[in-house]
């Protein structure tokens, strides 16, 4: 693979990661709400569940681009060759 194409591939699935994020953390972002509204008067769970929003943004993140990534080498793959 030549290096422009990988970074080529590289920007698109990075870009496709942070416009998926957006929407990923704003329904974990809504689910940790509910949480603080449910469990108000123990701050143990909610930092509890403020840690363990965190944590999934970063892991969602992750494989949001192994996914995009992914797709990318396998459109490489079936694609025509020049």
């Amino acid at each position: 693979m030549e290096p422009a194409n990988m970074f080529n591939f590289f920007a698109a699935a990075l870009g496709w990661m942070v416009l998926h994020s957006i929407w990923q953390i704003t329904l974990i972002y809504l689910l940790f709400r509910v949480a603080t509204r449910i469990w108000r008067k123990h701050p143990r769970a909610i930092y509890h569940a403020a840690l363990l929003g965190m944590v999934a943004s970063a892991v969602w993140a992750v494989l949001t681009f192994a996914s995009a990534w992914e797709n990318y080498q396998w459109s490489r793959e079936w694609s025509p060759a020049s």
